[in-house]
């Protein structure tokens, strides 16, 4: 049960840092188009431990719509 708290945790986390990422990105855009495009592959980097974190914290054993 604590992984999976710990699984949600680091999940909610990484999303801030990677919506955080990407609003950066949006203000120093104007500015410096070179490391907004820095930024935004930051962010999208993120979000690919955030995609699998996801998938891993599914339960597996649990099968939808079967009764016993």
């Amino acid at each position: 049960m604590k992984i999976k708290l710990l699984i949600g945790t680091i999940t909610i986390i990484m999303t801030a840092i990677s919506i955080l990422f990407f609003r950066v990105a949006g203000i120093i855009g104007a500015a410096y188009p070179a490391l907004s495009a820095l930024c935004i592959v930051s962010g999208g980097l993120l979000i690919i431990p955030l995609i699998l974190f996801a998938v891993l914290s599914v339960p597996t054993h649990v099968h939808i719509g079967k009764k016993r």
